[in-house]
């Protein structure tokens, strides 16, 4: 009966991380779980500048169509930060100019600009 039990709970256990798995990296996030890979430092010539810039056009806009301002402003901050790495070299560079000139990204900072401005007016007096 142990056995039975204990094989039942780690295919429960395998299906649930199967599921998760097929849901993507952002499901992934959001359940608060971090992978094996994620702290390794991948050369930059293996990056793929634009399309890390352009995913993260793709998602801020969903994201801003959603209201989540804050969040489409950490998509677009982390997109930069990587593409403007230390080790990012001229398509990095290139990428980042991208993002930087997209309708979106002055949409967002538009919005944290407002943002900033109100704070002082919600000030206690």
């Amino acid at each position: 009966l142990f056995r039975r039990s204990a094989r039942l709970l780690l295919v429960a256990a395998l299906a649930f991380l199967s599921l998760r798995a097929l849901q993507g990296p952002r499901a992934a996030e959001d359940a608060g779980a971090t992978t094996a890979l994620a702290g390794l430092h991948v050369p930059a010539r293996l990056h793929n500048f634009s399309k890390v810039a352009s995913n993260a056009l793709k998602e801020a806009e969903k994201l801003m169509d959603e209201f989540s301002v804050l969040e489409a402003e950490a998509v677009l901050s982390k997109a930069l930060h990587k593409c403007e790495g230390s080790h990012s070299g001229p398509r990095g560079a290139a990428a980042a100019a991208k993002l930087r000139e997209a309708p979106i990204f002055s949409k967002v900072s538009g919005y944290g600009t407002l943002y900033d401005s109100s704070r002082s007016s919600l000030m206690p007096s």
